[in-house]
């Protein structure tokens, strides 16, 4: 029997509307904390899911629709903003585009992006947690 291959999808949500205003005078770790904001509590994996869905429907049509079949979110934190989605190793690129097409989540402006993609969701942990140390530092 042939083992089904996965791939994790490591991803943020930044609030662009909730930022404060770029000038000369604001510095750098302002500009990243006013981006990576919480995300609302009424917002949850199931709200997510559907968000995803709806966009390759949208955007890919039916091939789309059918690639979200093996799709599942692993992981959402309202805290970080951060997400891990699993999906077939063959369709995660339908999932790459599907995420960073999503331009509103609960009537709020938001960017999806899409950070890492690894064969192992143990690697987008370690990922995730490098990019908060990281971020750490500057700020």
């Amino acid at each position: 029997m042939v083992r089904l291959k996965t791939r994790y999808i490591l991803f943020e949500i930044l609030y662009p509307e909730r930022s404060v205003t770029s000038d000369s005078y604001s510095s750098r770790s302002k500009t990243i904390l006013a981006l990576h904001q919480p995300t609302q509590s009424s917002i949850n994996a199931r709200i997510l899911v559907s968000l995803i869905r709806s966009s390759l429907s949208l955007n890919f049509g039916d091939i789309g629709a059918a690639s979200a079949v093996s799709m599942s979110l692993k992981y959402f934190s309202n805290k970080t903003s951060t997400g891990i989605i699993r999906i077939n190793r063959d369709n995660y690129r339908y999932i790459i585009g599907a995420l960073t097409l999503i331009d509103e989540i609960g009537g709020e402006k938001v960017i999806v992006r899409c950070v890492s993609v690894s064969g192992s969701i143990k690697k987008c942990e370690d990922k995730s947690v490098e990019i908060s140390k990281r971020m750490m530092k500057e700020v």
